[in-house]
């Protein structure tokens, strides 16, 4: 679904480097773009402002971006899932679900535990009965 992507400040907002394309969003203007790879641009971080810029608070480097969906459109959940451990991906919640709890045992040695964080829980919980 194609949705409306604004830039609300009053500086053209540029991204370098959008999965291979340099992306222009006129100031207090708009461009098209799929609703997924909407969420994605909106959420990327920006490069920072060049180094001999005196101040890092510069307005023209500001992400002032949002998305608006056609009226009456519906937005549905992500289409597939991937798992972030293992980059196989399932179609359902519950093949994906059902994964996770399968694999638990097998790539347990790749959860790291953070030992005082657990203790400082525990204990909390002992002070609160």
């Amino acid at each position: 679904m194609l949705v409306t992507v604004w830039n609300d400040n009053v500086h053209d907002f540029t991204e370098k480097n959008f999965k291979g394309q340099k992306i222009v969003v006129p100031a207090k203007g708009s461009i098209k773009m799929d609703y997924e790879e909407a969420v994605e641009f909106q959420g990327k971080f920006s490069s920072l402002p060049p180094e001999d810029c005196p101040e890092q608070d510069v307005p023209k480097y500001f992400k002032m971006i949002r998305i608006e969906k056609p009226e009456g459109a519906t937005v549905t959940g992500p289409t597939e899932y991937v798992c972030q451990l293992t980059a196989k991906k399932f179609h359902s919640l519950d093949e994906y679900k059902k994964h996770l709890v399968a694999s638990a045992a097998l790539y347990a040695d790749s959860i790291l535990v953070d030992e005082s964080a657990e203790a400082a829980i525990a204990e909390g919980k002992k002070r609160k009965a």
